[in-house]
C-alpha cells in the first residue's frame, strides 16, 4: 500500500504517463514503417528538409509566444512546446480561468487553438500550463507567415 500523500500524487500521475505510453504508434508497426522507408537519399532529403522545417517553425513559434510574455522554452526535438502561462495568472482569474483546461478550451473557443492541458500530464490542474503541437500543415496551402 503506498502512503497517502503518494497515493494521490500517484494516481494523478500515472493516467498521464500511460496515455503517452497507449497512444504510441505499436512497435510492429514502426519495424514495418522502417522498412518501407529503405534508408535512401530520397529518404534521407526528404527528412532533412523535415527536420529544418519544423525547427524553424518550433523557433518561430517560441519567440512569438516570448514576444506575448508566455514561459517556453526552445524545442530540442520533436513538435512539441510546453507552455507556461502562470505569468498571467491574476489576469486569467479575473476572466475566470483558473485552471490548465479552461485555460485550452477558452483558447479553442476564443481563437481556434487546439492545446492538451498540463493536468494530462501529472500537473496541478490549477498550474496554468499546456502542450502545443506544431504538426498540422495543410499541404495544399502555401504556409503564410503571419507578423
Amino acid at each position: 500500500m503506498l502512503p497517502k500523500n503518494l497515493n494521490g500524487e500517484f494516481k494523478n500521475t500515472v493516467p498521464g504517463i500511460a496515455s503517452e505510453t497507449y497512444s504510441c504508434t505499436a512497435l510492429p508497426i514502426q519495424m514495418a514503417a522502417c522498412a518501407a522507408y529503405q534508408w535512401s537519399q530520397t529518404v534521407q532529403q526528404y527528412l532533412f528538409h523535415q527536420r529544418r522545417l519544423k525547427a524553424f517553425i518550433g523557433n518561430w513559434t517560441v519567440q512569438k509566444l516570448k514576444g506575448a510574455g508566455v514561459r517556453v522554452h526552445l524545442p530540442e526535438g520533436g513538435f512539441y512546446l510546453f507552455l507556461d502561462f502562470s505569468p498571467f495568472s491574476s489576469r486569467l482569474q479575473k476572466k475566470g480561468i483558473i485552471t490548465s483546461d479552461m485555460l485550452c478550451k477558452r483558447l479553442l473557443a476564443d481563437i481556434g487553438v487546439v492545446l492538451l492541458p498540463g493536468d494530462a500530464f501529472g500537473l496541478s490542474p490549477t498550474y496554468l500550463s499546456a502542450r502545443m503541437a506544431y504538426v498540422e500543415f495543410d499541404g495544399k496551402k502555401p504556409w503564410k507567415r503571419q507578423n
